[in-house]
């Protein structure tokens, strides 16, 4: 069921301008169907990479007030998310909805004991269907394009998502969770500032001089 437009924005352009009073309204109207929607995309999930479990994360609305539902609905209150989790589900964003399992790679040399490029071929999970991942796809594009500033990393279709996590104390958490709709450079990601402040001040910048060395020819 599509999300009618709130305070006269649509989810599109409230997502874009990170204003929380209009996702609270969201919230309160999708968190119902969140918590489905939450396991689907893993995220009380623990997820094994090269033999080690990634602690699960947590979404739990049992007993919240209203206030509290659309604190939940935009990740405080309880919510408790695993970093490589979320890079999983950006990753089966980016491809139509299946995701695909991660490994370490210490490194990949060719006979001259010189690097390579390689890109592997794990196993894929389905865990939305591709017509929402067309959409959120579309939205987190529009993120970049018409809030953040596409300048940093040109022709390259940087999707994402700027993300500031209150701590109970100190400085927020900042992050950005996103990947690159580029065939030729098909990487998902996730950045975390502890204590960095806001998303768009530490963590965005960082991953676009990342993304930006990765992506140099």
């Amino acid at each position: 069921m599509p999300i009618p437009a709130v305070r006269g924005f649509s989810w599109a352009t409230a997502a874009a301008r990170v204003k929380n009073w209009t996702r609270d309204d969201l919230a309160l109207m999708a968190v119902t169907e969140k918590r489905p929607a939450a396991a689907a995309a893993g995220v009380q999930k623990s997820f094994s990479v090269n033999g080690a479990d990634t602690a699960r994360g947590r979404f739990s609305v049992e007993n919240a007030s209203d206030f509290q539902l659309s604190w939940a609905g935009i990740g405080q209150h309880t919510d408790l998310v695993n970093p490589m989790q979320m890079m999983i589900f950006m990753g089966a964003v980016a491809n139509e909805g299946r995701a695909s399992r991660p490994y370490y790679i210490g490194g990949v040399k060719n006979s001259y004991g010189l690097p390579r490029y390689f890109r592997p071929k794990g196993k894929e999970d389905r865990m939305l269907s591709a017509k929402t991942a067309q959409e959120l796809k579309a939205m987190m594009r529009n993120n970049v394009v018409s809030s953040y500033g596409d300048d940093k990393l040109p022709g390259l279709n940087l999707c994402g998502k700027t993300g500031t996590a209150q701590v109970g104390g100190g400085k927020e958490h900042s992050w950005f969770a996103g990947f690159l709709d580029d065939p030729a450079h098909p990487y998902a990601f996730i950045v975390i500032a502890e204590h960095g402040g806001t998303g768009y001040s530490a963590a965005y910048p960082a991953a676009c001089r990342v993304i930006g060395e990765l992506t140099k020819k």
